[in-house]
């Protein structure tokens, strides 16, 4: 674990299995998407980051797609 958060940083709230699932997926997915997060808690939007349809303003999902296989994180 890191230690203290830097001023301008969000807090991330991991729901659930959240986290697990994540460290779950390759290595290659796990950096994409650990990435696309870390850019939305400085407050900007990962260029891969797109809306979520159907659960209202301000949810996105990051998509990425590795070995013939697709993994999404909203």
């Amino acid at each position: 674990m890191r230690g203290k958060a830097a001023p301008e940083e969000k807090p991330l709230h991991w729901v659930r299995a959240s986290k697990r699932d994540l460290m779950a997926m390759p290595e290659t997915v796990i950096r994409h998407i650990g990435t696309a997060l870390s850019v939305a808690q400085y407050g900007g939007k990962h260029p891969d980051a797109k809306p979520w349809k159907g659960l209202g303003s301000g949810i996105f999902e990051v998509v990425s797609g590795f070995d013939t296989n697709t993994f999404r994180a909203a």
